[in-house]
C-alpha cells in the first residue's frame, strides 16, 4: 500500500524470498491504472536486470504495460530504438542508464517512481557516483505546473481576463495565488484544470503543462487523474444523493475495477476522518462536512495536483484551522495551489505566492518578499484595492 500511495519505501529481504515480486506487482498495478506513469528500475548487474525484466513480463501479460531492458554488454542501438517507443518501465544497470541519459536518449524527468534493487551491492561495486547522478534532485524535483504566455477572454468579450500569465510550480509545493476581487484568480484555476476551454469556451492562447504534458493534448478524463479543483462552494460540486455515491462517481466513470474503487473509497474516508459520513445523505451535512466530501471525491481520483478556490470562504475559525492542518498533510503527496483572500492562511502554508491584478502578474516569489513589495502595498493593503477605491471616488 505504501508504494501505491507514492511513498518512499526501504525493504530488507534475503535472496529468494520474493522481494522482486513485492515491488513489481504494485508498480504494475499503478502503471496499468495510469498509463502515463513511468518507472525506472536499477539493478547492480545485467543478470539481475534480466531477471527483473523476465518476472515483469510474466506478471504483466495482457495488461498493455511494457518494459525496456538497458544493460551493458548488449547492443546499445537496439536499446535506443526500444526507448523511443516510450515504455512504461525501464530496467537497467547504472552505467548504461547514465550513458543513455548523457546521449539525450533517456529522459530522467519522465520517471515518477525509481527502484534501487540491491542498492548495497551497487554501492559495493562502486556505482555511488552514477546512482547520485541518476536520482539527483535536478531530475526528481520537476515542475508540476508550467504556464507560459497564457491569455484568455470569455466568448464575445474583447478584453482579456488573463493577460500574458507565466509561472512555474514545483512538485510538492504549496503555491498561493492572491489579488483583489475580479482580477482573474478563479479563471486561472479553471484554465489550469482544463475546464477552460473544454467546458467553458472562449479564446485561449499560450501553454499549460501539467506534470510534463500539454493540457491541449489531454482529454478531461486524462486531466481528471492529474489535476482536480475544489470550488469555493461545495454545493456547486456535489450532486449525488449520499456520500458514498458522490465519492465513487468519478471512479466509476473511469471504469475502474470494483476492488480498486473500494480501496480508494476507504482510503479517502480514513484520510479525511469521515468514515461516519459514508452512508449519510448530502442534504444532512454541514458546510464543513460538505467541503470534506467534495475534497474526498477529488482525492479519490488520485490526482497529483490540487486546486483550491477560496476554500475558507464558508468556514468558521475552527474549520479554517482544520483545513490548514489538512493541507499540510496533503502537501506530502500533492502539489497544491490555493486562491485565497485570507493572507494569514497564505502566509502560514504557502512556499511561494503569485500576485495578479487585472489579469496580469504583478510579482511572484517568496511570501515575505511579495508581502513587502510595492506591488502588494498598492493593490492589497487597506484600502483593500486602492485603484478601485480611487476610481469610485
Amino acid at each position: 500500500p505504501h508504494i501505491l500511495n507514492g511513498r518512499d519505501v526501504v525493504g530488507i529481504a534475503n535472496t529468494g524470498t520474493g522481494k522482486t515480486a513485492v515491488f513489481l506487482i504494485p508498480i504494475i498495478n499503478q502503471t496499468f491504472l495510469n498509463k502515463d506513469h513511468r518507472v525506472l528500475i536499477m539493478a547492480p548487474t545485467r543478470e539481475l536486470a534480466e531477471q527483473i525484466d523476465n518476472e515483469f513480463r510474466k506478471f504483466s501479460i495482457g495488461l498493455g504495460v511494457y518494459s525496456t531492458l538497458c544493460i551493458g554488454g548488449a547492443n546499445i542501438f537496439g536499446q535506443i530504438q526500444r526507448l523511443r517507443r516510450n515504455p512504461n518501465i525501464v530496467i537497467g544497470t547504472p552505467g548504461r542508464l547514465k550513458d543513455l541519459h548523457q546521449r539525450k536518449i533517456l529522459d530522467l524527468y519522465k520517471f515518477k517512481t525509481i527502484v534501487l534493487d540491491e542498492v548495497d551491492r551497487m554501492l559495493d561495486m562502486g556505482f555511488v557516483v552514477d546512482i547520485k547522478y541518476l536520482i539527483s534532485n535536478e531530475f526528481l524535483m520537476t515542475n508540476a505546473i508550467e504556464v507560459k504566455d497564457l491569455n484568455y477572454s470569455y466568448p464575445d468579450e474583447k478584453s482579456f481576463v488573463l493577460n500574458n500569465i507565466s509561472f512555474n510550480v514545483k512538485e510538492g509545493e504549496v503555491y498561493g495565488i492572491i489579488g483583489p476581487s475580479g482580477c482573474g484568480k478563479s479563471t486561472l484555476l479553471l484554465a489550469l484544470s482544463g475546464l477552460i476551454p473544454n467546458s467553458i469556451k472562449g479564446d485561449l492562447s499560450g501553454s499549460i503543462n501539467i506534470l510534463g504534458r500539454d493540457n491541449k493534448g489531454l482529454s478531461m478524463a486524462e486531466l481528471s487523474q492529474k489535476i482536480q479543483i475544489l470550488f469555493q462552494s461545495p454545493d456547486s460540486q456535489l450532486f449525488a444523493l449520499n456520500v458514498e455515491d458522490e465519492i465513487t462517481f468519478g471512479l466509476e466513470n473511469l471504469n475502474l475495477p470494483w476492488f480498486e474503487i473500494e480501496r480508494r473509497l476507504n482510503n479517502v474516508l480514513e484520510e479525511l476522518e469521515i468514515e461516519h459520513l459514508r452512508n449519510r445523505s448530502i442534504e444532512e451535512l454541514s458546510s464543513g462536512q460538505k467541503q470534506k466530501v467534495a475534497l474526498a471525491s477529488i482525492l479519490a481520483m488520485e490526482p497529483k495536483v490540487l486546486l483550491f478556490d477560496e476554500p475558507t470562504a464558508n468556514l468558521d475559525q475552527s474549520s479554517i484551522r482544520n483545513l490548514i492542518e489538512l493541507i499540510k498533510i496533503l502537501k506530502k503527496k500533492h502539489t497544491v495551489l490555493i486562491v485565497e483572500h485570507n493572507v494569514e492562511l497564505i502566509n502560514e502554508i504557502c512556499d511561494n505566492v503569485l500576485l495578479i491584478d487585472d489579469g496580469k502578474v504583478l510579482i511572484e516569489g517568496k511570501i515575505d518578499d511579495v508581502f513587502k513589495s510595492k506591488e502588494y502595498s498598492e493593490v492589497m493593503l487597506p484600502p483593500h484595492n486602492l485603484k478601485e477605491v480611487i476610481g469610485k471616488i
